[in-house]
Formats: structure tokens, C-alpha cells, sequence
């Protein structure tokens, strides 16, 4: 019978943890036939050693599906009684993807070390020594939060997949878990058009750099560009559809940049937020950052440069200098399209009468 007394003292297993724990490029290449790509060591060589926070910006075609499951394979092998938990989006195609990779690194390590089969099995949810003892996935949902809770392990790993995604009370969650001295999290994602959140926090204020000792995490910048599986008639294709390589798509989805709008802005002259009034007597406050964007979109479309560039370069000068050019051009805007971005300071009229009349009347 397979137990964990067993493989403690098994010298195949204990052999195998020898040569390939602090290695992890080479176990994918002699365990799963898999040579990384050069971008996908970056991810690994992160995520290996212990303690590691790691973020990175996964743009289509590095091969994240594989990465991730050489990443999960390997950790569970290596580290006993370890926990890989991996959060994902509410499609269950990530997962899909995923477990079709750990199968192939599994039958691959079969060929090379078959004793392994005696402690472990693969299934729905990845590679298993036992239900404590091996991988899982929570699928996020917002508002449903607890239920990526309660992962506690000596040796825990999150992966937190499409991590742009992901709430900040999901984060908080996840950070509770972490309290054992090897708790390690690995964010990867498709940098998203808003430059707020925890994904962004970390490759900005969070991220451990020469310039920021106290920073967290080692964030690393990824370009489909640059990647061994794509092809030059992709990228054409995807700049086609997404309106050339200055657009703010491909700049996202495919070099893995962030749009650089907040900091620009935060680093500027410029004013940061505009107080405006409503007709029906409501008061709000919105960032500038919001129209400034906006603005820049709309005049680097036409003029064939990227948001950034026109933002740096007419944008915040116009709306430093005059002000009145950034309530003009603010007119301009639909409100359904700006919304979400406002914040109420004053209810309307009405709204504030409703209250008066209704509200709890508290005498002291």
C-alpha cells in the first residue's frame, strides 16, 4: 500500500527530488520531453525557489497552458504534503487546457520513472497523491469569493489564472491562506484595459525592483512577439483585426503592456479629477485620467500613433494649460460610456427629500 511513510523512504523518490527540485527547467526537459521556451523558463525559474511571489503578463501564444501544468506537476511531485491550488475564470476551457498538459507530462514521466504510479494518479483535477496532497481548482466568481478559502499546506502554491480578473476580496482570501514558510502565488494575465487592481498593483507599486526594496512581487513582462510558437502570419492577422500594432489591444493581448495612462497622468501637471453637477442637483467627482484617455484614444486612431504616445504628447499638455479644453472635451463624452468611472458626492434633489422624510431621527 502507497502511503506517505512509504515515499518518505523510497530512494527512487527521494533520488528524484535530489536532482530536480532546484531545477526545474531541466526536470521538464528529461522527465516530460518538454524543452521550455525561453519565456516559459522566466515563468518557472520565478515560481521555483521557495517563498516565491511571482507576476507575469501572459499575452496570447507563450504557452501558458503548458507551463502551468509542468509548474503544478512538478511542485506536487517534488514537495511533500504540498498544495498547488489552481483560481481560474468562470470557463471551464482553462482547466480543460491545463489538465490535458499535466496528462502528457504524466504519461511522459511514466516512461522515465514508473515507480511514481505507485504514489500518484492523475484525474479531473490534475496530478493527486491524496485529497490533501496534490492539485486542485476553484472556479472564481465574483461575489462567491469564500469559496477559493480554506487551502492551508506547509508547502502551498497559488496559481491565479486571467489574475486582471480576479476581485481584490479574492486576493484577500487567498492571502489568508498564506501563512506557511514556503506560500508561493504565481499571477499571469492579459494585462486589461483598466490600470486599477491587484494584477496591476503588482508589476507597479507592489513590484520588488532597484527602485522599490519593499516590493513583493518579481514581475516579469511577456511579448507574444517574442515567443517560438507564433507566427509572423499571426500577428498580422491579429493586427489586422484589431486596428494595426499602435492599437491598445495589441499592445495588451499581444506585447503584454499595460496602457501606461495612469501613470502618466499621475506623473504629470495635469489636474487629477473634476467635480461636475447634474441637473438633477447630484454632485460627482470623476478622474481625469478617464477623459484624458478618451481624448487620446480618439485623436492616435485617427493619426496612427499609440494612445500613450498622443496622451504624452498633446494630450496632457493641452489639459495642463487649459483646463476649459478638458470640460469641452469631456461634453463630448457619452455618460453611459464614462459612468462607471464617476462617484457621487451629492444625491439628487429628490433622493436627499426621500431621505429627510424616511431616515432614522437620532437625538443626541
Amino acid at each position: 500500500m502507497a502511503t506517505k511513510s512509504n515515499i518518505y523512504k523510497d530512494p527512487r523518490w527521494l533520488s528524484l527530488v535530489e536532482k530536480y527540485k532546484d531545477n526545474w527547467v531541466l526536470a521538464a526537459k528529461e522527465l516530460f520531453d518538454i524543452d521550455l521556451s525561453h519565456q516559459q523558463q522566466q515563468i518557472v525559474e520565478a515560481i521555483q525557489p521557495n517563498n516565491a511571489k511571482a507576476t507575469v503578463t501572459t499575452p496570447h501564444g507563450i504557452g501558458r497552458p503548458q507551463v502551468l501544468a509542468v509548474i503544478s506537476t512538478l511542485y506536487t511531485i517534488m514537495y511533500p504534503d504540498s498544495r498547488t491550488v489552481i483560481v481560474y475564470p468562470k470557463s471551464n476551457a482553462c482547466k480543460k487546457g491545463i489538465v490535458a498538459y499535466v496528462w502528457q507530462c504524466w504519461e511522459a514521466l511514466l516512461k522515465k520513472q514508473p515507480f511514481i504510479i505507485e504514489y500518484f494518479k492523475v484525474g479531473d483535477s490534475g496530478l493527486m497523491f491524496n485529497e490533501f496532497w496534490g492539485m486542485c481548482f476553484c472556479n472564481y466568481r465574483l461575489n462567491y469569493e469564500d469559496s477559493i478559502a480554506g487551502h492551508y499546506a506547509d508547502h502551498l502554491l497559488f496559481i491565479i489564472v486571467d489574475s486582471a480578473h480576479i476581485s481584490d476580496r479574492a486576493y484577500s482570501i487567498v492571502w489568508t491562506s498564506m501563512t506557511s514558510g514556503d506560500s508561493r502565488i504565481l499571477l499571469t494575465s492579459i494585462p486589461s484595459p483598466e490600470e486599477i487592481g491587484f494584477f496591476y498593483d503588482s508589476h507597479h507599486g507592489r513590484a520588488l525592483a532597484e527602485d522599490n526594496p519593499s516590493g513583493v512581487y518579481k514581475a516579469i513582462k511577456l511579448s507574444a512577439e517574442d515567443s517560438p510558437f507564433i507566427t509572423q502570419e499571426y500577428l498580422d492577422h491579429f493586427a489586422e483585426r484589431y486596428g494595426g500594432r499602435n492599437s491598445d489591444d495589441y499592445r495588451r493581448m499581444i506585447l503584454g503592456e499595460f496602457p501606461g495612462i495612469r501613470e502618466a497622468v499621475l506623473e504629470s501637471d495635469m489636474p487629477k479629477t473634476m467635480r461636475f453637477s447634474m441637473p438633477d442637483g447630484s454632485e460627482w467627482t470623476m478622474p481625469l485620467r478617464v477623459i484624458a484617455k478618451h481624448h487620446a484614444q480618439h485623436h492616435a486612431k485617427k493619426h496612427g500613433v499609440t494612445t500613450l504616445e498622443w496622451l504624452k504628447s498633446h494630450t496632457i499638455p493641452l489639459f495642463t494649460a487649459d483646463h476649459n479644453a478638458i470640460v469641452e472635451w469631456a461634453k463630448t463624452i457619452p455618460w453611459g460610456n464614462v459612468a462607471e468611472y464617476a462617484h457621487m458626492l451629492k444625491p439628487p434633489k429628490d433622493r436627499q427629500e426621500i431621505s429627510w422624510l424616511t431616515a432614522e431621527k437620532i437625538i443626541e
